[in-house]
């Protein structure tokens, strides 16, 4: 007599049941929020260091307008708005995201009488909703500059 009864398959031949496969797929999910979360954090991050290399090299830049100009004709050129605010445009290289127009300041700080005038110069931009800042000062000599760190 035959059996009707038929036989289990064996757990490794039966495959993946439904809670196995949706087990499988949030840990995917969760490791590629990570991925994803790492990578836009870099890149921020990236950008941010850009955006800062170029508010120093603006910096710089006004600090050697400033050297080049003699103690006698510095008055004159500080009465000048339009030396002592400007903007930089945003960056024309299509391939790069740091297309943020950033802002320079120049100040002074010291008294202008003094033989030894004190300057600041403040770049500002915005990262998103986020304004950044850089500021350097130097001191201006009667033969030149010489510039302090932040």
């Amino acid at each position: 007599m035959q059996s009707h009864w038929r036989k289990t398959p064996s757990s490794a031949t039966r495959g993946m049941t439904l809670v196995e496969v949706m087990i499988a797929l949030l840990v995917f999910t969760l490791v590629m929020l990570g991925a994803i979360s790492t990578n836009l954090m870099v890149k921020r991050t990236a950008l941010d260091a850009r955006m800062e290399l170029r508010a120093a090299s603006l910096a710089d830049k006004k600090f050697e307008e400033l050297r080049s100009v003699r103690n006698s004709t510095l008055t004159q050129l500080l009465a000048d708005p339009s030396f002592l605010q400007s903007v930089d445009p945003a960056s024309d290289d299509k391939r790069t995201t740091d297309r943020q127009p950033i802002t320079v300041v120049l100040k002074e700080t010291g008294n202008p009488t003094d033989a030894l005038r004190q300057f600041e110069v403040t770049c500002t931009w915005k990262i998103g909703q986020n304004p950044r800042s850089l500021t350097v000062k130097t001191e201006h000599f009667k033969d030149g500059l010489s510039t302090r760190g932040p």
